[in-house]
């Protein structure tokens, strides 16, 4: 029916001569064939479902045949069995992947009609057009999400036929011989550990005391963590300390902490403390080379945290680089940087090198926008407007207050410059509030009819007789009397 439709829809279209009218035979056309399209799809969705079921059924015989291998003649073939139920799971597997494909594909035209019947106006066509096809897509969806329901319904089953399969191939003397062989393993790794690997101080250091003592140094680590953040906790909302000496403190429990975990795991596996008497000269001649770096960056670490020339939350400048600084750590400091990537500057450059800190004592910034216009403009309204724009920010501050500066007579323009405050918070980015202003200055300007100058030169020319013009034809002179 639905092609016997799309026949007349085709006569109707080749007949039409007014134009009008054959536009609209032209959408009954469209139509036509989306419903036909819409009409084979669903025959073909519905044969897919029968070899669904059919699929599912072949599953639930290979079930049974597991379940009851007595009945068989012969012992079950699980491999064969398994690779049954892999080659039907692989299907559903492909038969999902390429319907969800098909489904995308669907929704992505269900969301372009919808935009366009959102956006509708009078340009984009009828309107009854985008709905009929709106509705014939949805009926589609709908068909194709009840068939990859019952695939992944189907897929499960499966995975689970597949799974119970595997269980059985397994038999248990398999099981058995697997148990020995762990128990074995075990003894092997119990006597191993027991071996003795060097002896300090007349102590013998076997491998289970390295072990026990891994174990008290992992959950030390982890209890310093939860200690660390309990005190920062409470540091913050009982006793309301700045973030930044919460943070000193948090670092300085963490370092303490960790030293009384090292000693106690050392003490409870009897490994004395004299071990550090040995190896004193070694590390001695690595802090004397290798660790020299590591050890003033960690002691320049300490000195941050203990003078506070820099904080977290702080905006500094080191070496031309700006950024909020959001750690202090043993050996370096990190900075996120306004672009969005993170810096890492060894503790040991912020006390050898300059810095600039814009919130050390406050977050008060003072930031500038210079702008020049044409000569001959009105010099009040501009400074009028440069300031209507500044106070128009909401990140501008009142106190105190931006000033607009004459600054000079230029070469080509009259040079102004607003200055104002903004209070420079850690997410917030000066470069943004001085740009929002450069483009509320200039749609001001554009308003007032005032011309913001452009480089230019003005040139005069002082003759004492008047300019000479003479015409050429060719490179021929053309004499007086032809002009």
């Amino acid at each position: 029916q639905a092609k016997k439709k799309l026949a007349e829809v085709e006569q109707a279209v080749a007949n039409s001569t007014e134009p009008d009218a054959r536009s609209k035979a032209k959408r009954d056309l469209h139509l036509a064939r989306m419903r036909v399209e819409a009409t084979e799809t669903e025959i073909i969705i519905l044969e897919s479902l029968r070899d669904i079921e059919t699929g599912v059924g072949q599953l639930w015989g290979l079930r049974y045949q597991m379940h009851n291998p007595d009945q068989a003649d012969t012992d079950p073939d699980w491999s064969r069995i398994i690779s049954l139920l892999q080659e039907r799971l692989d299907l559903f597997n492909k038969e999902i992947n390429a319907g969800e494909q098909r489904a995308n594909s669907l929704r992505g035209q269900i969301t372009a009609l919808e935009n366009n019947l959102r956006d509708w106006g009078g340009q984009n066509g009828e309107k009854r057009f985008i709905e009929d096809q709106l509705n014939i897509l949805s009926e589609r969806i709908l068909l194709r999400n009840r068939i990859q329901l019952r695939m992944n319904q189907a897929k499960a089953l499966a995975e689970r036929f597949v799974e119970e399969a595997r269980n059985r191939q397994s038999s248990r003397p398999l099981m058995e011989s697997l148990t020995e062989y762990g128990r074995k393993t075990y003894d092997m790794i119990s006597l191993g550990f027991d071996r003795e690997i060097t002896e300090i101080g007349g102590e013998s250091i076997t491998g289970r005391k390295l072990f026990y003592m891994f174990l008290i140094l992992l959950f030390g680590v982890i209890l310093s963590r939860l200690l660390t953040r309990y005190i920062r906790n409470y540091a913050l909302k009982r006793l309301r300390l700045r973030s930044n000496m919460v943070f000193i403190i948090a670092k300085l429990t963490n370092y303490a902490t960790f030293i009384i975990v090292v000693y106690l795991a050392l003490n409870y596996v009897n490994i004395p403390l004299t071990i550090f008497t040995f190896m004193g000269g070694a590390i001695a001649l690595g802090v004397g080379f290798g660790a020299q770096n590591l050890i003033n960056n960690f002691l320049s670490g300490l000195i941050l945290m203990g003078e506070q020339p820099i904080r977290l939350g702080d905006i500094v400048e080191i070496e031309g680089k700006l950024g909020t600084v959001i750690n202090i750590g043993t050996r370096a400091s990190r900075l996120r940087m306004f672009n969005g990537y993170d810096l890492l500057i060894p503790n040991s450059k912020f006390l050898e090198t300059s810095v600039i800190n814009w919130t050390l004592s406050d977050y008060k910034v003072r930031l500038q926008v210079g702008v020049g216009v044409a000569y001959g403009s009105p010099t009040q309204e501009v400074a009028r407007l440069m300031m209507q724009s500044v106070k128009e920010h909401a990140e501008v501050l009142l106190d105190p207050e931006p000033k607009v500066l004459f600054e000079a007579f230029g070469d080509n323009a009259l040079q102004f410059t607003v200055y104002f405050w903004v209070e420079m918070k850690p997410t917030m980015d000066g470069r943004v509030v001085m740009s929002d202003i450069r483009y509320r200055i200039e749609a001001l300007f554009k308003e007032a009819g005032i011309i913001i100058a452009y480089p230019q030169r003005d040139i005069h020319v002082d003759s004492i007789a008047p300019v000479e013009v003479r015409l050429v034809r060719e490179g021929v002179r053309i004499p007086e009397s032809d002009l």
